[in-house]
């Protein structure tokens, strides 16, 4: 067996937002790289953090596995054990530190490309301010990523790049996707002299 221990905060978080029934199967899971990342994604929101794997056994490869229920808020940690060689055909073993068992399934399949889709923090000398608009849902997902009564900073560039959130725990990234809708939305909101200033832009 494959041994991982590993942060239980992390797992939530990316339980919170992995795709729970979608045809892209393998979103229906959390991925675990041989880097040392930690992803869960629904395709709205994502959530990404960077484990080091030193004290566990080295993973041969990625992995995305799908766990049989979801981590209580009071583990605080985990540990998983993986079939030798990930063979997608055997289950594994989620262990909390509370002695809280669950089943984990290994999804065969490739997972995305998803450090395309996170911002990069700014820089003080670039941090600026600009309008955007997201689905309300999502923003939600901040609370169950981090907790209640967390503290986040929001990062963004501009209205067609996703938003950047970050806990002041430091655990991972949170990214939420920008609606497709989104200048059409802002512009229907500005005041006439900025939608006027905005159509000029765009002409």
């Amino acid at each position: 067996m494959i041994t991982l221990n590993i942060n239980a905060q992390l797992i939530r978080a990316a339980q919170a937002n992995q795709a729970k029934k979608d045809i892209r199967y393998y979103l229906c899971g959390i991925l675990l790289s041989t880097k040392g990342d930690v992803v869960g994604t629904n395709g709205h929101t994502l959530f990404h953090a960077n484990h080091n794997w030193a004290d566990c056994d080295t993973l041969p490869n990625d992995v995305i596995i799908n766990i049989d229920g979801n981590i209580p808020a009071s583990a605080r940690s985990v540990r998983i054990e993986l079939p030798e060689a990930l063979d997608t055909s055997l289950t594994g073993t989620l262990t909390t530190d509370g002695g809280k068992m669950f089943k984990v399934e290994l999804v065969d399949g490739k997972y995305p490309d998803f450090k395309r889709v996170i911002p990069e923090r700014l820089s003080k000398e670039n941090l600026y301010s600009n309008a955007i608009a997201v689905d309300a849902s999502l923003l939600a997902k901040t609370e169950k990523t981090f907790g209640k009564n967390s503290r986040v900073i929001i990062y963004h560039r501009g209205v067609s790049d996703a938003l950047r959130v970050e806990c002041d725990t430091e655990i991972g990234v949170l990214v939420i996707m920008p609606l497709s809708s989104n200048r059409v939305i802002i512009d229907d909101h500005l005041p006439l002299e900025a939608k006027a200033t905005s159509a000029a832009k765009a002409a």
